[in-house]
């Protein structure tokens, strides 16, 4: 099933040492093997990407790749959003240094607007 992923960036700084192992090992990892991360001169993560903005796809992988991720994080925070095709089902990860915590959509009562 095929999903559209969506992230957050909380001064997410990127350890630069572990870069090339992280990159190696999504190679791996069905729905990241593409994945781009664009870090400033101060190793911040910017922006996560993909060949042609591909962020709609098969991302089979994700718990791995989110483990993956706090490996290289070493300060901030990332939080990555999957919906799922039919909108009904999502999921998604807050991933800090060596930590991945599950998030999932919940839905509340809102304010009567009839």
């Amino acid at each position: 099933m095929n999903s559209l992923m969506a992230f957050d960036l909380f001064n997410a700084e990127i350890d630069t040492l572990k870069m090339n192992e992280f990159l190696s090992v999504s190679q791996n990892l069905q729905g990241f093997e593409n994945v781009i991360l664009e870090i400033d001169d101060n190793n911040i993560l910017r922006n996560i990407t993909f060949p042609d903005d591909e962020y709609f796809g098969t991302f089979i992988d994700c718990d791995e790749f989110a483990i993956e991720f706090s490996k290289i994080l070493k300060n901030g925070e990332v939080k990555l959003y999957f919906d799922g095709e039919d909108e009904n089902f999502a999921w998604g990860y807050k991933i800090t240094p060596g930590k991945v915590f599950e998030l999932y959509k919940v839905w509340t009562e809102g304010i009567q607007i009839h």
